[in-house]
This record gives C-alpha cells, sequence and structure tokens, in this order.
C-alpha cells in the first residue's frame, strides 16, 4: 500500500512562445485547464504504475474542487478528500515554452488547510510506504510519517518546492528526494551536475547515514547515496514537450518500484523510465504512463 498525502490543485497551463520578463506581455498559443499539484500527480503516476493508492488531499467548495474529485474517481485509487468551508481550491498558473520548460505559480488554496484530522483515518501496517511533499502543511506529514515509523513502513520526503522544513520531519525521511535546484538551496551552495560536487551537497544536507538521498538532475539522471555507496542511474535521451510533472512521475514511481522491493538502483532506473515518458507529453497528470509503457 502506498500512501501520498499534499496538495492537488488545478493546473492552468499556457504554452507562449517564450517566457515574459518583467513588464512583458506575452499571447498564449493555447491554454488547458489540467489536474495537477504535487501530491496528486505523485499519486496518479503511482496508480498507473500499478500501485496500490490511498490519496488524501483537500479542495475548495468549488468547480475545480468537483471537477478535481470527478478526476480522482477515474484513476484507480483510493481518494480521501475533505472539503475546506473557507479557502478556494488551489490552482497552479504554468507557462511552457516550445522547448518543453516551464515556469509555476502556485496558489495552494485548500491545499494550506491540510490538517492532522484530514489524515488520521489512514490505517498504516508494516511494509507500506509513505510519500509527503512540502506544497501542503508539514505537520500532517510528520504525523503521518511518525505512524508508519512506529508501523513498519517506509518514508519519502519530496523536498519540494524548497521552502524551509521541520527538522523533525526531515529526520523521519528514509529516503529524501530533491531536484539539482532544491539540492543546491538545502545545501547553500551553487547549483551543479557535477558528480563530486552534488555528492557533497547530499552530505551536506542527509541527516544520517541511514536516510537515502536521492537527487535528480535532469538529463544528467540521477544520483542517490546510501551510506557511502553512490548509486548513479544515466538519463534517457528523449525530445522533451513539457517537463511539468516529470520529478512528481519520478517520485511516484519510486514509491511503487519500492512497494515491490525492487532494489535502489532498479528502483531509481524504473523511475527514470517513467519520468522519460512523461516529458514527452503535455500537461502533469495527464503525462503519467501507464505500467505497459514501461516494460514494453
Amino acid at each position: 500500500m502506498i500512501t501520498i498525502i499534499g496538495s492537488i490543485n488545478m493546473d492552468i497551463v499556457a504554452r507562449v512562445r517564450e517566457h515574459p520578463h518583467n513588464g512583458e506581455t506575452v499571447v498564449a498559443r493555447s491554454v488547458d485547464y489540467i489536474p495537477g499539484g504535487k501530491a496528486s500527480n505523485q499519486a496518479v503516476a503511482a496508480a498507473r504504475l500499478g500501485g496500490t493508492v490511498t490519496f488524501v488531499s483537500k479542495v475548495g467548495n468549488d468547480a475545480f474542487g468537483r471537477q478535481l474529485v470527478d478526476f480522482l474517481g477515474t484513476e484507480g485509487l483510493t481518494a480521501k478528500i475533505s472539503h475546506s468551508k473557507n479557502k478556494p481550491s488551489g490552482i497552479a498558473i504554468i507557462l511552457v515554452d516550445p522547448q518543453g520548460n516551464n515556469t509555476i505559480i502556485v496558489s495552494s488554496g485548500a491545499d494550506a488547510e491540510l490538517t492532522v484530522d484530514d489524515v488520521a483515518s489512514c490505517n498504516l501496517k508494516k511494509g507500506d510506504i509513505v510519500v509527503a511533499t512540502l506544497e501542503s502543511p508539514q505537520v500532517p506529514a510528520i504525523y503521518l510519517f511518525e505512524k508508519a515509523e512506529q508501523n513498519g513502513g517506509t518514508t519519502i520526503l519530496n523536498a519540494a518546492p524548497a521552502v524551509p522544513v521541520d527538522d523533525q520531519l526531515l529526520s523521519l525521511a528514509d529516503y529524501l528526494v530533491v531536484n539539482e535546484s532544491e539540492l543546491a538551496i538545502y545545501a547553500k551552495l551553487p547549483v551543479t551536475s557535477v558528480e563530486a560536487e552534488v555528492i557533497g551537497r547530499i552530505k551536506k544536507i542527509r541527516q544520517s547515514e541511514q536516510q537515502i538521498v536521492i537527487a535528480t538532475l535532469g538529463e544528467h539522471g540521477s544520483i542517490a547515496l546510501r551510506g557511502d555507496d553512490v548509486i548513479r542511474v544515466p538519463a534517457h535521451r528523449v525530445k522533451a514537450v513539457d517537463t511539468t510533472g516529470a520529478g512528481d512521475c519520478f517520485v511516484g514511481a519510486l514509491a511503487v518500484a519500492l512497494s515491490e522491493n525492487k532494489s535502489l538502483h532498479d528502483a531509481l532506473a524504473f523511475a527514470t523510465s517513467a519520468a522519460a515518458i512523461s516529458v514527452q507529453r503535455p500537461g502533469a497528470s495527464s503525462s503519467m504512463p501507464k505500467r505497459e509503457e514501461i516494460e514494453k
């Protein structure tokens, strides 16, 4: 069982010829409304890849909220969605250029009101996986991570976006996943893809030698540090259409692979293959691949 808690948003995706500069107006070639949110994307990815998934989140009492709940009902997962009385559903405004590069503005809305009460009904047992991001409040994540620890589960913290992290949450994470920008921010050092420098930054942010830290490096693949062991997996060479949600796809796929007791190297390779497929399609949740696409 994989339990994923956190954000669900309506992504408003505008395709532009180039990203605007300060004070500049650009014309979008198209605008799409696509379900998103880091945690939701991860849950959809995990479900499509064969995981047994429970997703816990919060939406507003509005049209976007109803559309998001309806969408989750089509994805083969168990959705535990509560409704905020005070906040609208979260949205993300995403600009995507012809090279697939994106800039994102998030308004959390109801995501910011997720509480321990919303996640308290999650039943965890030995071998279960719990996944959290930093796009929603950290207290519910701490609660579930502690519950997982008590019951013999495994915890994955995708420390994104790069915001201040509660020390307790960091220390409870069995796996800490960051991209190269987040790694640089947490290490308080410049962005790099040089392996020795990446490993140095990983050592700087990991909480203990038992914690496994995974850094995703885009076209440079990924590097994981487990104790003193370095695991490297190269990226697939593909033409990216839209990189939105690629990191979420990676995390969802990683959770599935770990739930199936794959080795760390094989889990990273599986997640890398899934993410490589996702970037060749537009959208976030809509780009998540199915299991047969990876295994064919």
